[in-house]
């Protein structure tokens, strides 16, 4: 299973990344902290579960989510927030 995350907090990319990074049957796992970086990430990646955060500059986790489905519709999306 691969996964991807996306904070614009660093720190929390990185610790939710290593978190999942423990889980039985995750092949991969990789952070983001910009939503666009995140994006481009498809084009030349599978990932099934994508895990937003909803509050962030430029692209918010919703209008990510959106362009995700577009371009991967089997993907998963769990939002994380503290919003």
């Amino acid at each position: 299973m691969k996964i991807i995350c996306v904070d614009d907090e660093k720190l929390l990319a990185e610790r939710t990344a290593l978190l999942c990074g423990k889980l039985p049957d995750v092949d991969s796992v990789e952070s983001f902290t910009a939503a666009e970086a995140a994006l481009e990430y498809f084009d030349d990646n599978s990932v099934d579960i994508v895990l937003l955060d909803i509050d962030m500059p430029d692209m918010n986790g919703i209008e990510l989510a959106a362009k995700i489905k577009i371009k991967s519709p089997q993907t998963a999306i769990i939002f994380l927030t503290g919003y």
